[in-house]
């Protein structure tokens, strides 16, 4: 048997460590059985926190819980880095503080070189999309010009008893639907005034009845 292990069970159990007086042990290390206590602050995760906000000596500042003396310095044998005159340094670039140059009748719009409004034939103008005429058509004395097109004056003639509707653009009834007795007229369908439904009739808006059959 070896030293320092005695018989259990008809194992050789070796003995757990000693561990100094107040303090047991986890299988792993000897911990205390005193609750800690910080002289100043606060217990966080193991750790004492002072409550008390760190101050730097005169001359310098507190930067990532260090104290930093004046301006940040470059290492040893490092050059800090520096522009040519009307240059300005940004994001490690050095840039220039005249716009670029373009070509003759071009100039830089932030991004490349474009020219002004294109030269159209003469009677014609750049509306912004594409060259058109400075005057508006000629229509026949009976049509319009609505920006495209030479359109009738007048609304369409529509067949009695309907008339032109600009909204839908068609010739609809002058008299609305009509339903049979004890129903009106939804919108959409011919819905009983009550609301009730019966047999294959529908039911108006937002009154969903379950329709059912009795034998």
């Amino acid at each position: 048997m070896p030293p320092g292990t005695t018989v259990k069970n008809g194992h050789c159990v070796a003995e757990g460590p000693h561990c100094p007086d107040d303090t047991i042990y986890d299988s792993i290390r000897c911990i205390s059985l005193e609750v800690p206590v910080c002289a100043q602050g606060h217990l966080s995760n193991g750790t004492c926190i002072s409550s008390v906000v760190p101050t730097c000596s005169l001359g310098s500042t507190l930067d990532g819980g260090a104290c930093i003396k004046g301006a940040t310095s470059c290492p040893r044998n490092a050059e800090e880095e520096t522009c040519p005159p009307s240059y300005v340094l940004k994001n490690g670039l050095c840039i220039s503080d005249e716009k670029p140059i373009c070509g003759s009748g071009t100039h830089f719009n932030g991004t490349i070189c474009v020219v002004g409004n294109p030269d159209c034939e003469p009677g014609t103008e750049f509306d912004g999309v594409q060259c058109r005429a400075i005057e508006e058509p000629v229509c026949p004395p009976h049509l319009k010009f609505n920006g495209n097109h030479c359109v009738p004056k007048e609304a369409p003639d529509c067949a009695p008893p309907t008339v032109w509707d600009a909204a839908s653009k068609e010739c609809v009834g002058e008299k609305k639907p009509a339903c049979p007795r004890g129903q009106k007229f939804n919108g959409m369908y011919c819905a009983l005034e009550t609301g009730d439904c019966m047999g294959f009739e529908y039911c108006p808006p937002g009154n969903n009845i379950l329709l059912t059959s009795v034998f």
